[in-house]
């Protein structure tokens, strides 16, 4: 009796959370999917991308390799209380980029910022954008300058795998 009590107030209480979640959130669907990177400044394979939902749908889950030995992966999610994206990727050279940001129009804009070695900060700035063609550009900008002006860092073509 007191097992079948105690599930019963533990299923009540799961129920209750799950009500009090704000729905999913799928602004980032767009990018989900196994693909081929271009790299559209030279037209060479720059990599391959795994983009999965995980837990209930609420994170997007990258794994990125390349050709040569370079891997990273991030993790995305909606943070309902903030109402916005947040994107943590780190890498194996050591790198690490915390974004955040949402929809402009159709395309995902996220921004951060990074430390330069000198002192300072480097904005950051990645735009996805899905094409008609069912590819998706990213676009990786940066600035040194508090947005005056940006230089591409990388500029991409997501090509769905067959």
């Amino acid at each position: 009796m007191k097992k079948r009590l105690l599930f019963l107030l533990l299923l009540c209480a799961s129920l209750a959370l799950a009500q009090n979640r704000p729905p999913v959130n799928h602004d980032f669907d767009f990018w989900l999917g196994d693909w081929e990177v271009t790299n559209q400044a030279n037209g060479k394979l720059a990599g391959h991308n795994r983009i999965e939902l995980k837990h209930g749908g609420r994170v997007l889950v990258e794994n990125y390799t390349t050709p040569g030995a370079y891997t990273g992966m991030s993790l995305n999610g909606y943070d309902g209380a903030a109402k916005r994206w947040h994107q943590c990727w780190m890498d194996s050279g050591g790198g690490v980029l915390d974004l955040y940001g949402g929809l402009v129009g159709r395309e995902m804009v996220l921004t951060g910022e990074t430390p330069l070695p000198g002192g300072g900060h480097q904005l950051e700035r990645i735009t996805w954008t899905p094409n008609a063609d069912g590819t998706v550009r990213q676009h990786w900008e940066q600035s040194a300058d508090a947005a005056k002006t940006w230089t591409t860092a990388f500029d991409g073509l997501y090509r769905k795998k067959s």
